[in-house]
């Protein structure tokens, strides 16, 4: 939801990305494109093992740390990436 929110949603990615998470294959193929560009962003992270846990509940604390981080990326990153990634297309 935060990276369509931010509307970048197709920078630098196919139709159907591998992601670097070790359970890439328990993510559901209509979110990977959005969660490849939520980690390159470094909106969103990994447990100890390299797992992102798609099937997993978050926390309250969890999901306000996403929160966090969208607010951090909008506060200071996101015009970067705007010019480099829409304005440029470079990827």
């Amino acid at each position: 939801m935060m990276v369509r929110a931010l509307g970048l949603q197709d920078i630098g990615t196919g139709p159907t990305p591998m992601t670097a998470y070790s359970d890439n294959s328990q993510i559901a193929d209509w979110a990977k494109k959005e969660l490849l560009v939520a980690q390159r962003l470094g909106l969103v992270g990994t447990d100890a093992n390299g797992n992102i846990n798609p099937t997993a509940l978050l926390t309250k604390a969890e999901a306000a740390g996403l929160i966090n981080h969208l607010i951090e990326y909008m506060s200071s990153d996101l015009q970067t990436d705007y010019t480099d990634h829409i304005v440029n297309y470079a990827n």
